[in-house]
């Protein structure tokens, strides 16, 4: 897992760069084409640009190229990762996946919500209890999101929590959970909705169409970057709508998946 997540890391940091030398690239392009056709450009330089503009195009072309193979790179590593934690795993994970919490109680029509109805944060202070659901960063290489458990809090800065998977798709035996568990400080650990907003147009309990998020991929224990297509309505107030990063058909049409709201979380500023 760690080796994928490395190679993964790797790729994405390619990937950010070949994005950041083709927008270069192209705004090297519109420039020339601009001055080009407006006469900007000098009679006797015009053989010159129209070279320079040519060699624009192609250095585009050539970083499309390689984007694409970036890109295909990066959801074959991405690929790996989640099905290492997928439900095709063992039966026992399965079993987990299949079980998680997907309704929350409905925060009752008119009444102010409160921390954790929704979108709504908790304050900066407060203590996330033991039992809570939370998207825990165990990695930064690339940033890599479980979801796990509060085991209880070590101090005001540290959390001590639980994988709800087990890694090795194995049943717990003896004493041991057989679940992996983390210390992870305060930053790294987002604590997931407890109610969901029945009045989903009149509060700031929803996150809105846009909205760049963290979310529960569907079939695995893992968030990734999303972004909402949908939000909640007052006829399903337990579900978004998500567009995942990098999560397009083949055929380039987008994709979209249904995420529980209990599953959706923002990283702080």
């Amino acid at each position: 897992m760690a080796k994928n997540a490395e190679e993964l890391h790797s790729l994405l940091r390619q990937l950010a760069d070949e994005k950041a030398h083709l927008e270069r690239d192209r705004q090297n392009a519109l420039t020339l084409e601009h001055n080009l056709k407006n006469g900007l450009v000098a009679p006797e330089n015009e053989k010159q640009e129209c070279n320079r503009l040519l060699r624009a195009y192609r250095a585009m072309l050539e970083r499309s190229a390689v984007e694409a193979d970036l890109v295909a790179a990066t959801k074959l590593a991405l690929g790996t990762m989640i099905a290492n934690r997928t439900a095709g795993g063992s039966g026992t994970q399965s079993s987990i996946i299949n079980n998680l919490e997907t309704f929350l109680p409905v925060w009752p029509k008119g009444a102010p919500p409160l921390a954790l109805c929704g979108c709504v944060p908790p304050p900066e202070d407060w203590a996330i209890t033991p039992g809570h659901h939370v998207a825990a960063m165990v990695s930064k290489k690339p940033d890599t999101w479980y979801l796990c458990t509060v085991v209880k809090p070590l101090d005001k800065d540290r959390y001590l929590v639980e994988d709800i998977m087990d890694e090795t798709g194995e049943p717990p035996s003896g004493k041991s959970s057989g679940k992996k568990r983390y210390t992870l400080a305060r930053s790294k650990v987002l604590a997931l909705p407890r109610w969901a907003c029945q009045d989903v147009t009149a509060t700031d309990a929803c996150y809105p169409i846009g909205t760049k998020v963290l979310a529960l991929y569907p079939q695995t224990t893992c968030f990734y970057p999303a972004e909402v297509a949908r939000p909640p309505t007052a006829d399903d107030p337990n579900t978004y709508t998500m567009h995942f990063d990098d999560d397009d058909h083949e055929d380039g049409r987008t994709r979209y998946q249904d995420v529980a709201l209990h599953y959706v979380v923002k990283t702080r500023p």
